[in-house]
């Protein structure tokens, strides 16, 4: 496909489309990115608490958690965790949700360009003494 081939400023406008298309898969990119990193961090140290039901108590292993979650920069506290023991198993179950919303391109393109991610991480256990 030839775009506006043979007049003057032709290939201006390709690399500027070029740019532009490459400047909005790498905007829209980090911005996911870095809001998934956060969902896929603090779903590994809940998952990682989650087995230490045994030597830690519910209290301490929430405000642990929230402490993970500020350091995230995620609405979360110590309130935000639910923590459920199977006892007849001895398994832990962790878990919490949020929603973050994002803003690409700064808004410019009003309620277009603004998502809403709701996450939902759980983690799961076993703290019986082996």
């Amino acid at each position: 496909m030839m775009v506006c081939s043979g007049e003057r400023g032709a290939s201006n406008l390709k690399v500027f489309l070029l740019l532009l298309v490459i400047f909005s898969v790498v905007h829209i990119g980090i911005k996911w990115l870095s809001v998934n990193m956060d969902f896929w961090r603090l779903e590994d140290d809940i998952k990682s608490k989650a087995t230490m039901g045994q030597v830690l108590k519910d209290d301490e292993i929430k405000n642990d958690l929230a402490v993970k979650a500020k350091g995230y920069d995620l609405p979360l506290t110590a309130e935000n965790f639910l923590i459920l023991r199977h006892e007849d198993r001895q398994i832990m179950t962790i878990t919490t949700a949020w929603e973050v919303e994002v803003r690409y391109f700064w808004g410019v393109c009003g309620e277009r360009c603004v998502q809403t991610y709701h996450f939902e991480p759980k983690g799961e256990g076993s703290y019986a003494a082996k």
